[in-house]
């Protein structure tokens, strides 16, 4: 068995054609909110400890939401605030980092804002979340120009996505998944699972028309871990 985190050299080319995307709903809020979102078919939520963010909850509240969707809650925090590294050392699942500040010896997922390049000191990531250039706007962008600084890992493809546009934003990019907040709210920081429905619907529905119905590589968000 391959060891925690570990992904083979196969298993991190650059997602195939026919792959289906995977959909990450980030900044869930609850055990409730996190149980119903997977039920219609998200592949991994996220939870935010970032301090300001609208979405932010508790260690106590994401620990609690991981326990409900094991393996496939994403924690979300910025490197260089108190605690985080003892917080995402201790996390079951994925790891998301935003902003300078590692320290980390775990895999973790690396999110840039878009034209944004890493430090070459960092170590390298898992996977890369990347962001628009005006990172957590919830601004949509010019996805023809996404380029992630590591062609060979995961590309998870966030800032602006709706149901309206993801598949223009699937069209341009082909990323292994993408990663939804803003786009799937009426109320600031409150999902509405009737546009988590019609995203996931309009995911699906381009990846068909596209002929992506083979499974994605790496499978799911846990391979992230």
């Amino acid at each position: 068995m391959a060891p925690r985190g570990s992904l083979s050299l196969e298993r991190m080319r650059p997602v195939a054609k026919r792959s289906r995307t995977l959909v990450k709903i980030c900044g869930v809020l609850s055990v409730d909110e996190a149980r119903q979102i997977v039920d219609l078919g998200a592949d991994a939520v996220g939870v935010v400890v970032a301090q300001g963010s609208p979405r932010q909850v508790s260690p106590e509240t994401a620990f609690r939401i991981a326990a409900v969707v094991p393996v496939r809650t994403v924690l979300v925090g910025r490197g260089d605030e108190p605690d985080w590294s003892d917080l995402a050392r201790s996390w079951p699942g994925p790891v998301q980092i935003h902003g300078p500040g590692f320290g980390l010896h775990r895999p973790f997922i690396r999110a840039l804002a878009a034209g944004a390049a890493p430090d070459p000191s960092e170590p390298t990531p898992i996977a890369s979340l990347l962001d628009a250039p005006s990172a957590g706007s919830g601004a949509s962008w010019d996805w023809s120009n996404a380029a992630s600084p590591w062609p060979s890992l995961p590309l998870i493809l966030a800032g602006g996505l709706t149901p309206a546009n993801v598949h223009d934003a699937l069209t341009a990019v082909r990323p292994w998944a993408v990663d939804v907040s803003s786009g799937v709210e009426r109320e600031r920081g409150r999902k509405d699972l009737e546009l988590v429905r019609a995203f996931l619907q309009a995911v699906r529905a381009c990846d068909e028309a596209s002929g992506r119905t083979d499974e994605a590589s790496p499978a799911g968000f846990e391979a992230l871990r």
